[in-house]
């Protein structure tokens, strides 16, 4: 698919993008907690949710917004930023309608 519908390289792109930033910022926080079994949780609009073991004191900057046994989910400003900010949901549904073959206006082939 790549290199032949400009509107996929383009949602592809910032999805690379938006990735990278996570991963960045996924690792920042590792390190903070001194804790290597931090990682994402979610989908859609609930993506970028930080799984953080429960024995780990997270501080007042990670707002709980879940949990299963042996782990609390957080948000923190920055997850919330990293989601509508870069429009990743938008981006992941323009893969999947240009992958699925879908072809509604404005994505002309």
């Amino acid at each position: 698919m790549r290199g032949k519908v400009k509107e996929y390289d383009n949602a592809f792109e910032a999805v690379e993008n938006i990735l990278k930033e996570a991963d960045v910022y996924l690792k920042e926080v590792r390190k903070l907690l001194s804790v290597s079994k931090i990682t994402y949780v979610g989908s859609d609009k609930k993506r970028f949710q930080l799984e953080i073991p429960e024995s780990v004191n997270v501080g007042e900057n990670f707002e709980m917004s879940g949990h299963r046994k042996g782990f609390n989910r957080y948000t923190t400003q920055r997850t919330k930023v990293i989601r509508p900010f870069t429009g990743i949901y938008g981006r992941f549904t323009t893969l999947n309608i240009i992958r699925n073959g879908l072809n509604p206006p404005g994505f002309a082939r």
